[in-house]
């Protein structure tokens, strides 16, 4: 992604977890002293989200494929309040057709995914964990680690 639509969309995310911030914090810094700017609860940050997806789509649609993937996999992004786990829900054609195991440069390219979402969202929305699923799956779910070869 170039420097420049990078840097918009930082600002674009900066300004959406200001605005969410503070119209959460107005109620509370009226009735307590000065506290600690707090950053916006996954619940909170369902506008972030939403901006955020087409741009992780444009960041998947750019990733290099690996043999047996589909060129066109769909990305939704999927916040679970109750954990404050970010989903990135990819469609079943991202899973090399006949992977049997988690291949090193398969590995890669979930973890550039990830790490992409992390980027945009550390600093901005409060969160735990940010993993990838394939159709609905995780990548253990899928392809478990120590699982016999067949």
């Amino acid at each position: 992604m170039p420097v420049t639509q990078r840097g918009r969309l930082a600002c674009i995310v900066a300004g959406l977890a200001l605005s969410v911030a503070l119209a959460a914090n107005a109620s509370t810094q009226q009735t307590q002293p000065q506290q600690q700017q707090r950053l916006p609860s996954v619940a909170e940050s369902m506008s972030i989200f939403r901006q955020l997806e087409p741009e992780l789509q444009r960041f998947v649609d750019q990733q290099t494929r690996l043999p047996g993937q589909e060129e066109h996999v769909l990305v939704r992004i999927t916040p679970e309040p109750s954990t404050g786990i970010v989903w990135i829900d990819l469609d079943s054609g991202y899973l090399p057709k006949g992977a049997t195991e988690l291949s090193e440069s398969f590995g890669e390219k979930i973890g550039e995914i990830e790490a992409e979402l992390y980027e945009y969202l550390s600093g901005t929305v409060g969160f735990k964990y940010v993993i990838a699923r394939i159709g609905g799956k995780t990548i253990n779910e899928i392809l478990p680690p120590g699982r016999p070869r067949l």
